[in-house]
């Protein structure tokens, strides 16, 4: 298996992809910090429940903020907030974000919100050439009820991981590129990987991206209250990040950034069930890396 900067170094052999110095991460940090800032106080001024989330939450046990290599951040709020906060946020804070939500109401980039400043760019490989969908962003995720049954749990979370792929598959398809092409252009498997995918997307362009990512949303969201919750669009996907809730509830304060911000209830559950030895620090060849193809911090 490659390592992320052999592969890094494969495509940039192909494709001029970005790799963040040591300047632009810090700035990268501050920016995302304040993103974090002002969804945290918007949240708290409308009493809604905000909290970090995978790589955020391991930072702030670890690091007390932001994993040093790191070059994101993640927020979960339970569904019923998430919904609420997707259409109060949009509005109150329009001047300044643009939030993105498969909800039907707001353009879809992916199968989860995000909450992108205006006049910044941080292009993917999957939106080269869309500025208006790729300023720097929070990823924020929903935390959905999930069945309390184990069989129920493992057979939505079945169809949840396959029907996410056949969406992703459709975004492959219809955002093809050269850049993209090329980086999935580093090995036969990665080749074949991208070839069905991108014939199950031409199968079903019927549809564009986002109303497959609108339906998807749907099929994760519970009609019920459970005593089980789940992130479906998750590192882990949807059983991998099933938990009984008192693992959530109630909130911990913690410290991210200089922010006071919260994370779950019981943090060593839900970090191991996610890293494994999450207190352990990496090796730098097993570091997550992403790839950018256009970063713009615009007036910041």
């Amino acid at each position: 298996m490659k390592t992320s900067k052999e592969f890094f170094n494969g495509v940039n052999n192909k494709v001029d992809f970005k790799e963040l110095d040591d300047g632009e991460l810090k700035k990268l940090k501050k920016i995302l910090t304040e993103i974090c800032s002002d969804i945290i106080e918007f949240c708290d001024d409308n009493n809604l429940t905000c909290m970090l989330c995978g790589g955020s939450t391991l930072g702030a046990v670890r690091h007390k903020g932001f994993i040093p290599w790191d070059d994101d951040a993640d927020l979960m709020m339970p569904r019923e907030d998430y919904d609420k906060f997707s259409k109060l946020f949009s509005e109150a804070m329009r001047e300044k974000y643009d939030v993105f939500v498969p909800d039907g109401m707001h353009i879809a980039t992916t199968s989860y919100m995000r909450v992108a400043l205006k006049g910044t760019v941080l292009e993917d490989v999957f939106h080269v050439g869309d500025e208006s969908n790729s300023g720097i962003s929070v990823d924020i995720f929903a935390l959905d009820d999930a069945p309390n049954s184990n069989i129920a749990s493992i057979l939505k979370g079945c169809i949840s991981d396959w029907y996410l792929h056949i969406v992703v598959s459709v975004l492959y398809y219809q955002n093809r590129n050269d850049t993209i092409k090329a980086f999935f252009d580093t090995s036969i498997k990665s080749k074949l990987i991208y070839f069905l995918r991108c014939s199950i997307g031409f199968l079903l362009s019927f549809k564009n991206y986002q109303w497959w990512f609108e339906r998807y949303d749907r099929f994760v969201k519970a009609k019920h209250s459970t005593d089980y919750c789940t992130i479906p669009t998750g590192r882990k996907r949807y059983y991998g990040e099933r938990h009984h809730k008192s693992v959530f509830y109630p909130l911990v304060n913690c410290e991210f950034e200089g922010l006071h911000a919260k994370i779950p209830n019981n943090v060593d559950t839900y970090l191991r069930a996610l890293y494994g030895n999450y207190m352990e620090i990496p090796p730098v060849e097993k570091r997550e890396k992403h790839f950018y193809t256009k970063i713009d911090f615009g007036k910041y």
